[in-house]
């Protein structure tokens, strides 16, 4: 994935993928249903919610999404 400003090429990992994909426009509660919807395998919920977490930590840290008010 590139991120045209400041110019910065990323990888990214499964998680972090299916991160960036599900949350455009999506709710913070609706991101994590459909994240822990699209697992595969499937994971506990506990582990699912720890990789999402960590997920949306590096996208944000990298500027490859923004929080909005309603995700804290």
């Amino acid at each position: 994935m590139f991120r045209p400003e400041p110019p910065r090429l990323f990888t990214l990992n499964v998680s972090a993928w299916l991160a960036l994909e599900l949350c455009r426009g999506a709710a913070p509660g609706e991101l994590e249903r459909a994240y822990l919807d699209e697992m595969v395998p499937p994971l506990d919920a506990a582990a699912a919610r720890r990789r999402l977490q960590e997920a949306l930590e590096l996208l944000v840290t990298n500027g490859m999404v923004e929080r909005t008010d309603a995700a804290g």
